[in-house]
């Protein structure tokens, strides 16, 4: 699997056969990937986005790091933290979108800021990649903060949202 490293924290880019079992499995994942086993469930409703993203990892599975879930472990507690994905390749203007999530207990420790970071540096290294975009909630102050300390910027505002970029080239 490939890997990112950080100071604090591995970030794991799921194989398709982990993908799958991420979704579905998710106590046999954790112990496939060597963690602390919590056997939590996902919530349907990342299943159903997840499973859509990994049907799209099936069909374009050269370039399925596109649309895998790459797992965040804490290196200090070889615990999964969070994850971290991209929602699909490069677009037409070079645009990559991510998407995150931190668990609860593990929030507020500048985790996601990291990870963040690790992935805005594995995209940049990708051809294709002119921009690395995410929207977040206009009130998620949390997900704001994390973006402005990877040098995001605010490119576009709709009722209830905010979109970020990072520009590459």
């Amino acid at each position: 699997m490939l890997e990112l490293n950080t100071e604090r924290l591995r970030i794991l880019c799921l194989d398709l056969a982990n993908f799958k079992s991420y979704i579905h499995e998710h106590g046999n994942f954790e112990r496939n990937i060597g963690v602390q086993v919590t056997a939590e469930s996902l919530p349907d409703e990342l299943k159903k986005v997840f499973g859509s993203a990994y049907e799209q990892a099936m069909t374009d599975s050269s370039n399925y790091a596109w649309y895998t879930v790459w797992q965040i472990i804490s290196k200090t507690d070889n615990c999964a933290i969070g994850g971290i994905c991209f929602k699909g390749s490069p677009n037409i203007n070079g645009e990559v979108e991510i998407g995150y999530g931190t668990e609860p207990a593990h929030k507020n420790k500048g985790y996601m800021t990291e990870a963040v970071q690790a992935i805005i540096q594995w995209a940049m290294k990708q051809d294709g990649v002119l921009h690395v975009i995410a929207e977040t909630d206009k009130f998620n102050i949390a997900s704001h903060k994390v973006l402005e300390k990877n040098e995001m910027r605010i490119y576009k505002e709709t009722d209830s949202s905010l979109w970020w970029r990072y520009n590459i080239a």
